[in-house]
């Protein structure tokens, strides 16, 4: 990730975040953090489930876990969130 955290995502957004400076910016940054990241928790299921159609278990087990770590982090932040909201 660049310095000032913009990336892009092959299903075709791009977004970047300025400096994180007061209470309100980081109850918006972490409601917007955990929203997206429940996308990209969708996508992985996707991925997981095409991985074992093409019979290739292995990797779809590597990227389940990578999933489960994934919601478990987005859990971290939407107690974060609550905390500060």
């Amino acid at each position: 990730m660049s310095e000032n955290h913009s990336h892009e995502h092959e299903h075709g957004h791009e977004h970047s975040h300025g400096p994180v400076e007061n209470k309100d910016q980081i109850v918006a940054l972490l409601d917007y953090m955990v929203k997206h990241n429940r996308s990209h928790e969708a996508e992985l299921g996707k991925v997981i489930e095409k991985l074992s159609e093409l019979d290739k278990k292995d990797a779809a087990e590597f990227v389940a876990k990578a999933q489960k770590s994934f919601a478990e982090g987005n859990e971290l932040l939407l107690k974060a969130y609550e905390m500060v909201k």
